[in-house]
């Protein structure tokens, strides 16, 4: 059964898309420092100290962080991802296994139900049977998987 592994392979896709969107969130917050701020006018106005510069103190939290090669390594792991993902996908479209044929049909092409009976000819009910055991191997593989 193949679309176990699709499945596994989409789920660890997702997680790598949230990796990388939580580094750009936390680039950004950074960034979002140096962006010029409103007056206050309800605090008194005090001279002297120093100027401190906002951009210089966003590149060394940056860098501290290194948030650079932390983008660049999730970029990475997101697009090494995708591709094994699209493999896997080509790989299940290929596959001649009846459970594999009904996720393509139903999760992937979003097949109506009658369509999916006349390309698989069988009945309704046996369909939906099968569409219930593959919604609990799956459900099952998130949970084993703790998604």
């Amino acid at each position: 059964m193949i679309y176990l592994d699709y499945e596994e392979y989409r789920i660890k896709y997702l997680q790598s898309q949230k990796r990388y969107e939580e580094v750009i969130t936390e680039k950004e917050t950074l960034f979002l420092r140096t962006q010029p701020k409103s007056m206050q006018f309800d605090k008194e106005r005090v001279a002297g100290g120093t100027a401190d510069s906002a951009f210089d103190a966003y590149i060394i939290a940056k860098e501290a962080k290194n948030i650079d090669s932390r983008l660049d390594e999730a970029k990475s792991i997101m697009f090494e991802r995708e591709n094994l993902l699209r493999l896997k996908e080509a790989e299940l479209r290929e596959s001649n296994e009846t459970l594999d044929k009904l996720y393509c049909c139903r999760v992937l092409d979003r097949m109506k139900m009658q369509k999916i009976i006349r390309e698989l000819n069988y009945s309704e009910s046996h369909i939906y049977r099968m569409l219930g055991e593959i919604y609990r191997e799956i459900k099952y593989l998130r949970l084993s998987m703790g998604v």
